[in-house]
C-alpha cells in the first residue's frame, strides 16, 4: 500500500520503532532528537547525512556542515550508528525505514517548516528498494527509482505523457537537464505548462546574475522557458512533483542535471497511479501556485535554444566526479 502521510506520523513511528534507518541531506534538530531518544531506549538506529551540504554563502555552508556533524554526534552518543556521507558519493535521499517493513519517503528533508509531501509505503518490493538505497545500493522497479537519472526519467515520462492536458511541475532547484529538455519540447508543441521554483534557490542564481559575465545557466534556462510560453512562478519553499493528465510523479530529485557527478546521486522518485494521491498533489500544487509570485526574469531576453544547448554541451564535457564538482551539483534542499 502507498498512501500520503505526514511529519507527525513519521515522528510517532520513530518513537515506537524497534529499528529505524533514516537518511537526509540536512536534518532538523527535532528529528535528530527523536532518533537519539529511540537509540537511548535501545532501538537500532542508523542515520546518514551529507558531509558537505551546499549553501548560498561560505558561512551557510559552514553552518549546515556543522549542523550535520552535530546531528551525527548526537545520535552516536545515544548509541546509534550515524554517518556523514562523502560528496564523492552524493546523498540527496530523504527516506526512512521503520522496523524493516515500512518505508517513508519525503521530498523536503523531514522539515519542520513549510510544505512537504511524505509517502508511506509498505509494499514489500518498494521496501526492499528503500532498504537497498539506505545501504547506498540504488535499485528500482517500474514506479520507484533511487538514483537521480532514473528518478528524473520517471518524471520526464510523466511530462511526456501529459499530451494536450495541462502540466504542472514544481522543483526547488532548476537547471539544464532532462526536465528542462522535456519542457522545451512541450513548449514547442504549445502545451500549457506551469512551473514552480523555490525563491531561495533562485535568489542565489540571481545574485550571480548581477555580477560581471554571462548570466548563470539556471537563469538562462528559466528565461528561455518563459519566452517559449511556460508560466513560471516562485515560492518560498518548493517541493518536487510533476502532474499531467492522469500521471503524477513525486520525489526528492531536483529538476537539474543528471550527468557528471549527479549520475550516481542517491535520490528517489515515484510515479503514482492512485487517483486520490494524484488529486491531493494537484490540490497542494494549486494552493502553492495561488500563493506564489510571478518569475520576473533574471537575464537579457535574447537567450536562444542554441546558446543553452552550447552551455549544456560544455557542462557535460567538463563534468568530473571530483569532490568540488559533486558539492556544486547537489542541491541544499
Amino acid at each position: 500500500m502507498i498512501a500520503l502521510s505526514d511529519r507527525p506520523a513519521v515522528l510517532a513511528a520513530i518513537d515506537r520503532a524497534r529499528s529505524v534507518s533514516l537518511s537526509a541531506y540536512i536534518l532538523p534538530v527535532s528529528v535528530t532528537e527523536r532518533l537519539a531518544a529511540a537509540a537511548r531506549r535501545n532501538a537500532h538506529v542508523e542515520l546518514a547525512l551529507a558531509r558537505n551540504p551546499v549553501g548560498d554563502t561560505p558561512a551557510e555552508r559552514r553552518y549546515l556542515a556543522q549542523a550535520n556533524r552535530d546531528a551525527v554526534e548526537t545520535v552516536r552518543r545515544a548509541g546509534g550508528i550515524a554517518t556523514l556521507v562523502s560528496p564523492r558519493d552524493p546523498l540527496h535521499l530523504k527516506a526512512a525505514l521503520i522496523d524493516d517493513r515500512t518505508a517513508y519517503l519525503d521530498d523536503r528533508n523531514w522539515s519542520d517548516d513549510g510544505p512537504q509531501t511524505i509517502l508511506i509505503d509498505d509494499d514489500p518490493g518498494d521496501v526492499a528498494i528503500v532498504r537497498d538505497a539506505l545501504a547506498r545500493r540504488p535499485s528500482g522497479n517500474e514506479h520507484l527509482r533511487t538514483v537521480k537519472p532514473e528518478s528524473l526519467a520517471l518524471e520526464r515520462h510523466v511530462v511526456g505523457q501529459a499530451g494536450e492536458a495541462p502540466l504542472d511541475v514544481e522543483s526547488e532547484s532548476f537547471g539544464i537537464g532532462p526536465i528542462y529538455d522535456a519542457l522545451e519540447q512541450r513548449a514547442a508543441a504549445r502545451g500549457v505548462t506551469r512551473l514552480l521554483i523555490c525563491d531561495r534557490e533562485l535568489g542565489e542564481a540571481q545574485r550571480r546574475a548581477r555580477r560581471a559575465g554571462p548570466p548563470p545557466v539556471e537563469i538562462r534556462a528559466l528565461d528561455q522557458l518563459v519566452l517559449d510560453g511556460v508560466d513560471v512562478r516562485v515560492t518560498p519553499a518548493g517541493e518536487k512533483m510533476a502532474l499531467g493528465g492522469a500521471g503524477a510523479w513525486i520525489g526528492s530529485s531536483n529538476a537539474t542535471r543528471d550527468w557528471g557527478s549527479t549520475a550516481r546521486q542517491l535520490d528517489w522518485g515515484m510515479t503514482v497511479s492512485d487517483p486520490a494521491i494524484a488529486a491531493a498533489l494537484r490540490a497542494r500544487f494549486q494552493q502553492t501556485w495561488d500563493a506564489s509570485l510571478p518569475y520576473a526574469g533574471g537575464a537579457a531576453r535574447s537567450n536562444s535554444a542554441r546558446a543553452l544547448a552550447s552551455v549544456r554541451a560544455t557542462t557535460v564535457a567538463t563534468s568530473t566526479p571530483s569532490t568540488s564538482a559533486t558539492t556544486r551539483a547537489v542541491s541544499a534542499t
